[in-house]
């Protein structure tokens, strides 16, 4: 699995150096705005997505269909992807939360709602891809860029009707309690999006070994 972990590494070279340039404009309107949450949000968001990217690599090239011929089992093929995007985003936060932190200590900020911002969107986009590697299994990684875009603004239309629907007094109560139990909320919260992610990687072993290569 290590090669094939390697080889998504190879694909998105070029994204990678893409994303290095990228960078530094997103962190110099960071410090102009005045927001190092949003250099780290974005480094995060920018080093997950050539995940995408190793799909229509391998779509392309008709990789799978050279990668079955190889001493490693389909789930190992599937698994390499979850374990790439894990890196991807991992790779991305701490990126972003050193870019960020530096950016904190020069404009004398409080970091940690920062850091509590950086965890949160990380954890939104497990929960997004978990949603998109499934698709791209199954249908490949141009359709799967659809779903991915419905299912970013999804949330923000449940939030828009649920703003419509409930008044001010309780929309002000249910902040309260998510303040008031952040730590429970942030554990269950972790705990909800680690078992979503087993059960898309189940569901994408699935559809892989479905397919005849």
């Amino acid at each position: 699995m290590k090669g094939l972990i390697i080889k998504d590494f190879l694909t998105i070279k070029k994204s990678l150096r893409m994303i290095a340039i990228m960078i530094i404009p997103f962190a110099i309107f960071a410090y102009t705005l005045e927001s190092p949450g949003y250099i780290a949000i974005m480094v995060t968001l920018l080093c997950a997505t050539p995940v995408l990217s190793t799909f229509n690599y391998d779509e392309y090239y008709h990789w799978n269909n050279y990668a079955v011929t190889f001493p490693i089992s389909k789930k190992d093929i599937v698994k390499s992807k979850y374990v790439f995007l894990f890196i991807m985003e991992l790779m991305g936060l701490l990126l972003g939360s050193v870019i960020s932190a530096i950016i904190s200590l020069a404009l004398k900020v409080e970091m940690t709602e920062t850091l509590i911002q950086c965890l949160v969107f990380f954890l939104v986009l497990l929960l997004v891809y978990s949603f998109v590697i499934p698709v791209c299994f199954k249908v490949g990684a141009e359709k799967a860029r659809i779903a991915m875009f419905l299912i970013y603004i999804l949330p923000f239309i449940i939030v828009f009707f649920l703003y419509k629907m409930l008044d001010e007094a309780t929309v002000l109560r249910a902040a309260e309690y998510i303040e008031n139990n952040m730590t429970i909320i942030g554990v269950g919260a972790t705990v909800l999006t680690l078992v979503i992610v087993f059960i898309s990687y189940l569901i994408s072993c699935k559809i892989f070994e479905g397919k005849d290569m």
